[in-house]
């Protein structure tokens, strides 16, 4: 089950990956600044995504071998940088 779940974390932050690459060769080639802005969104937006993603793969991995206090902690942990990062 780890090797399933380290495999969906690799494809996710390969697929982030593709995504800013992929705006980046779109960025040479926007024409306007508005155009760049809009461009830029979508990694921003998509960002928060991949990381709750990254984050519940990680738990769903390590639920079995961490005490419930530490599980928790690490939950609470998550949960504070998307507070402390939100606009």
């Amino acid at each position: 089950m780890e090797s399933e779940l380290l495999w969906a974390v690799r494809l996710l932050r390969g697929l982030s990956a593709f995504v800013e690459v992929s705006i980046f060769v779109a960025l040479w080639r926007a024409d306007s600044m508005r155009s760049a802005i809009r461009l830029s969104t979508v990694p921003g937006l998509m960002g928060p995504v991949i990381f709750v993603g990254v984050m519940l793969l990680g738990v769903a991995g390590v639920a079995g071998k961490l005490s419930p206090l530490r599980l928790g902690a690490l939950l609470v942990g998550a949960a504070l940088i998307l507070w402390g990062t939100r606009s």
